[in-house]
């Protein structure tokens, strides 16, 4: 019987179709997302043009309290303008003998900050290249100066991987400073996904070992992010920093004159 030409010549047009599938059918690639872009995002995110907390220290070593203090902050965030990421007032209100203390803080994009101190007995302020001296005793260990409030540019970053940390979904960034003078030589952080808020921060030394591990609880005043409560332990002498925060306040529209020298001298 001769054979069917339609039917001799289907096997290939169905073979012609198999291998032509459309361009449309492949699923776009995931939006990329890398180290300097989370950091930066993370850094950057709303806090209010200003804010204030009350903040309480408690420093131990082997599990004793050694240290405690109390203090207020008044924060105006900038976001580049003039130069400025922010500028941060301090005031201590207790231990009693630091009660009549204050610093004032100006943090510059470009990395640097400037400084300046008021103290019982001073009639004016005075600039300082750093707060070590100025700090109380619950700070010695573990200062936001050092080791919380970096700005972007001064470390690169690398998204290391990603991870569940407090139940959620992080991005693991590793941060190495460009600079020297740091206190560590790398931080590995776990940025939510969602909030872009760290929860937690490994630092370590200059030979590359684990020094200080840092956790952070948050909650939510005016839709926005501040700590709740923070804890930084160094791994190596058992030493630990507790932070809590409460009576946060956002934009209550501070003026530019609560951020100068002159005003850190009004004794509140």
């Amino acid at each position: 019987m001769p054979k069917n030409p339609v039917l001799s010549l289907l096997p290939l047009v169905l073979a012609s179709f198999s291998v032509t599938a459309p361009a449309y059918a492949q699923a776009p690639p995931a939006q990329q997302v890398d180290g300097t872009k989370i950091m930066t995002t993370a850094a950057e995110r709303d806090q209010g043009d200003d804010y204030t907390r009350s903040m309480a220290w408690t420093f131990t070593t082997g599990g004793k309290e050694r240290n405690s203090m109390k203090c207020t902050e008044i924060r105006k965030n900038y976001r580049g303008r003039e130069g400025f990421n922010f500028k941060s007032v301090i005031r201590y209100s207790d231990p009693a003998k630091i009660s009549r203390r204050s610093t004032l803080t100006w943090n510059y994009t470009d990395g640097r900050r400037q400084y300046w101190y008021f103290m019982f007995g001073f009639t004016t302020a005075k600039r300082a290249s750093d707060l070590e001296r100025v700090r109380s005793q619950s700070e010695v260990d573990f200062n936001l100066d050092d080791y919380v409030d970096i700005n972007p540019g001064e470390e690169s970053h690398t998204l290391l991987k990603s991870e569940k940390v407090q139940g959620q979904s992080c991005y693991v960034v590793e941060s190495i400073p460009l600079k020297g003078g740091k206190k560590y030589s790398k931080r590995i952080s776990s940025i939510d996904q969602q909030a872009f808020i760290p929860l937690r921060i490994e630092y370590y030394d200059r030979k590359g070992k684990l020094l200080k591990i840092m956790t952070i609880t948050w909650q939510q005043v005016a839709g926005i992010w501040f700590w709740k409560e923070a804890g930084a332990e160094n791994v190596r002498d058992n030493k630990k920093t507790f932070i809590r925060v409460d009576d946060v306040k956002v934009n209550t529209g501070y003026d530019e004159r609560e951020f100068t020298n002159v005003a850190l001298e009004k004794v509140k």
